[in-house]
């Protein structure tokens, strides 16, 4: 009887313990909203979005165009249009610029623009050595450094991909080492110019890396939010042959911090995506969490002036400002 008794206290203090460490959510509202452009332009479906040089850019699905908004929020310029031309997209999704240097992707591959004349159009195949075919995998985000585009494959060996855009060339640039790794678990890939961070797409960890390919640290945010119902599904899918399932939608780098968009399941089985978490790069305990309108948020960009949304549900950009 004394046995029983101490484990059920162990269990029960385990679990208001994990409790005490999730986080307390700040609930905020958008401080500006846009259901069309500054030319009476409408929008149906952003699917991708990038911050650099205070510009932004868009991806629109049901266009097929990238549009290019000033730092006033105003577009002044639109890329491509629908169609497998140079230049064209078949379909369009994430965004990573450098510079002069725009990426987008484009079906299985990507499209490279430069001062916004379409250049090249990297291929969707590579090879490793020894003939070992990997396939592009851009549906998540990829980073771009100094000549090389980092992405994790559409294979089910959880690896990030260091692909050279002149000879495109290919190589493993890290294995992710989770030990409680999903079986399916791939991830998003940003770069904040010094070091490389695997977002996992479905599970709560994130990986930090050296430019070298060396993993210095893991940030595990499995306490702090209250996933009982998520990963339970998420648990249940992967059993499921061809199916994957999403924890982080997107994630976006700004100024020492990362900020997450993330698919949360509740009791009742519904779907909520409207949950943010912000982590600081540099102490990996300072974490926080924000929960959105009642709106239900597909992709995200971090700027000067807060966090730049897309809401689905509404078909309304949203400026949240969190910092």
């Amino acid at each position: 009887m004394k046995k029983i008794i101490i484990v059920l206290f162990c269990v029960s203090f385990l679990s208001c313990q994990s409790k005490r460490e999730q986080l307390k959510p700040s609930i905020v509202s958008p401080h500006k909203t846009f259901d069309q452009l500054n030319d009476s332009t409408f929008f149906a479906s952003i699917i991708g979005m990038f911050y650099s040089d205070e510009k932004f850019y868009l991806s629109e699905l049901s266009r097929s165009e990238l549009f290019i908004l000033d730092k006033d929020y105003l577009l002044s310029d639109i890329i491509g249009g629908r169609g497998r031309g140079p230049g064209e997209f078949s379909f369009i999704g994430h965004i990573e610029v450098s510079h002069d240097s725009i990426f987008v992707v484009n079906g299985n591959g990507v499209s490279l623009f430069v001062n916004k004349h379409f250049i090249r159009n990297i291929p969707q195949h590579s090879f490793l050595e020894k003939n070992i075919k990997r396939v592009g995998g851009f549906d998540l985000r990829f980073a771009y450094r100094n000549g090389y585009i980092y992405y994790y494959p559409l294979s089910e060996n959880p690896e990030i991909l260091k692909h050279n855009i002149y000879s495109d060339d290919i190589n493993i640039f890290a294995l992710s080492n989770i030990n409680d790794i999903h079986k399916k678990n791939r991830g998003h890939v940003v770069c904040d110019g010094v070091f490389i961070y695997a977002v996992m797409q479905n599970s709560p960890f994130i990986e930090k890396y050296s430019m070298a390919g060396e993993r210095i640290e893991i940030y595990d945010y499995s306490r702090k939010i209250d996933f009982l119902y998520t990963l339970k599904y998420i648990d249940e899918q992967e059993r499921q042959p061809g199916t994957i399932s999403t924890l982080v939608r997107d994630v976006s780098y700004y100024n020492g911090h990362l900020y997450l968009l993330i698919y949360l399941r509740d009791h009742s089985e519904k779907f909520i995506s409207n949950t943010i978490l912000a982590i600081n790069t540099s102490d990996k305990s300072d974490m926080k969490l924000y929960h959105l309108d009642n709106g239900g948020y597909f992709t995200l960009t971090a700027c000067k002036d807060g966090l730049f949304l897309f809401d689905i549900k509404n078909a309304e950009l949203k400026l949240y400002n969190l910092y």
